[in-house]
């Protein structure tokens, strides 16, 4: 297991938890009341933890602010034993989760803000495929991505752009003196999600006495594809997104990665490209074209790197690279690949390459594929399949079998060799359906063991863990302190056991890990005890297993 050299520090949130919260309180009463000592509208969400949907409070819960001068605040009351509630003193400490997932600062929240989709096909000029009005945006520079919410066919879809995708971003005065525009230029598609609502979706705060939100958030976002007709999203590799709002800080783009700021106007066209398949974007090429798959695929690969502009490539450029012979191809497509910018003419560019090659009277090279035998060697093309879109990877280099093809091998005359092969080719295709691994951080690896005192009733766990060196991500009101002893915890509350490995749903149970002093003293840790009361005793559908909340 790779361990980090070193943590990240946690960034701040406006969000605090609450501990010694009286037990008849409501998160109605608990709002009402904090907000009369920090400060009216003051908090955005709340939370109170329960044992059971909407019954039993535990006592806890979290508190999100909607500005940090009000946390501090809060913090500051409370550390000076100045919240007395109903004969309870409110403990609170800072959180590192927020309830609802949501800019920081007011700045970053805009609601009224124009999208455009497309591609560049000069330094100052786009291509736009797609555009969006009224689009909500959540700059989250905390969390590194960009939130673009777009109303599309009387659907709520959301775009959300990682930071660490964005290969440039470029500030535009449009029609103003400060930026109130900005290009970004993608290295991959950004993430699609639906918003879904209705009945059939849980609600965690209409209805629920123990949570609050002042804003609505009765719905849920469902990963989907491009749900655009033109599959405009997978064709799009910039989007062009501009602030409506008089009111907004062009700061606020000075937290995208890579930003610098122009003086240039981009010039938005209409753009008109389709892909024939439904799998983009690939470039067009006509059935009857005499240019080898390895060099449109390698067209394809220059495309998607960024290295040439998917509209420069036409019938003619396809016609000129299929004239060349295989040795010219590599060498244009190598230089190609070595650029550091977009280039938006690829047909003169081969042309000047060409050119150069005449001059300079090069020697034809050996044959590539010639090279590749020769040395064992083949060429591997790989293709990276999203939900968005296709990336063409390679041509990597790698060893190949060359024995068997050498050697003539005819699966009729070895019955025997055709048959382990289809038995390790079967083999592989039921180890990728079968054996697909998720990682779940809430969770633990431990070893099953019996409750030799008999003391633990069917349905029952008891669990002591050992604390690692990272903070647990186990929520703090279902972990035990030890006495006398700081390594470990005892899990208290609902435990999910699969059986590892978990092939079957019968390998999956939900048991109620409880605490028990006489299996405390016992010193068990890093372990399942399981009851031997019951019908069937659990200690015999489990070896190793996984636990998680």
């Amino acid at each position: 297991m790779a361990i980090p050299s070193s943590e990240e520090t946690p960034k701040p949130t406006p969000t605090v938890h609450v501990n010694n919260i009286p037990q008849t309180v409501t998160a109605k009463d608990l709002l009402t009341y904090l907000e009369s000592a920090i400060g009216s509208s003051s908090i955005f969400a709340l939370e109170i933890f329960s044992e059971h949907n909407n019954w039993k409070s535990r006592g806890t819960g979290r508190v999100q602010f909607e500005t940090f001068e009000a946390k501090s605040k809060a913090l500051t009351l409370s550390n000076d034993e100045k919240l007395l509630f109903k004969s309870h003193f409110l403990r609170l400490t800072d959180s590192k989760d927020d309830i609802v997932p949501r800019p920081y600062f007011t700045r970053n929240r805009l609601n009224n803000c124009t999208l455009h989709a497309g591609f560049p096909i000069g330094v100052d000029c786009m291509s736009v495929l797609e555009t969006w009005e009224g689009v909500r945006s959540w700059v989250m520079p905390e969390r590194n991505r960009l939130e673009l919410w777009v109303s599309h066919g009387g659907e709520c879809y959301k775009l959300e752009i990682q930071f660490e995708n964005i290969m440039e971003s470029v500030g535009y005065c449009a029609g103003d003196s400060k930026p109130n525009a900005l290009l970004l230029k993608l290295k991959y598609a950004p993430r699609i999600y639906q918003q879904k609502k209705g009945p059939d979706v849980d609600d965690k705060f209409t209805g629920n006495r123990y949570r609050f939100c002042k804003d609505n958030f009765g719905f849920m976002w469902v990963r989907t594809t491009d749900f655009t007709t033109l599959k405009s999203i997978g064709h799009s590799t910039s989007y062009f997104w501009e602030i409506v709002e008089e009111s907004f800080d062009s700061d606020v783009f000075r937290s995208f990665p890579l930003y610098r700021e122009t003086l240039m106007d981009l010039s938005l066209e209409e753009g008109n490209f389709c892909s024939p398949n439904e799998t983009v974007p690939l470039v067009k090429c006509r059935l009857d074209s005499k240019l080898p798959y390895e060099s449109l695929f390698q067209l394809n690969s220059l495309v998607h790197t960024h290295k040439i502009s998917l509209a420069s490539v036409n019938d003619e450029l396809i016609d000129l690279l299929a004239s060349l012979d295989e040795e010219t191809k590599a060498v244009i497509f190598q230089k190609l690949h070595k650029m550091n910018s977009t280039c938006y003419e690829p047909l003169k560019y081969v042309k000047t390459q060409l050119h150069v090659l005449s001059i300079k009277n090069k020697s034809v090279l050996p044959s590539q594929h010639k090279r590749l035998v020769d040395n064992n060697i083949m060429s591997c093309h790989r293709a990276l399949i999203t939900p968005t879109k296709i990336y063409c990877l390679g041509p990597e280099l790698e060893t190949s079998n060359h024995v068997m093809l050498h050697k003539f091998y005819e699966p009729n005359s070895e019955p025997y060799l055709s048959m382990m092969l289809k038995a390790h080719y079967a083999y592989q295709l039921s180890d990728l359906k079968s054996r697909c691994r998720i990682f779940v951080p809430k969770a633990r690896v431990l070893i099953g063991c019996l409750d030799e005192t008999g003391v633990l009733n069917y349905g029952q766990v008891f669990v002591r863990i050992t604390k690692t060196k990272n903070k647990e991500k186990f929520g703090d009101e279902n972990l035990r302190e030890v006495d006398g002893d700081d390594s470990t915890h005892i899990i208290v509350g609902k435990v999910v056991v699969t059986k590892n490995p978990c092939l079957h749903p019968g390998d999956i149970r939900v048991l109620d890990a409880v605490y028990n002093e006489e299996l405390e003293e016992k010193g068990l840790r890093d372990c399942l005890v399981f009851p031997q009361k019951g019908p069937r005793c659990a200690f015999i559908n489990y070896s190793m297993s996984f636990i998680m909340h």
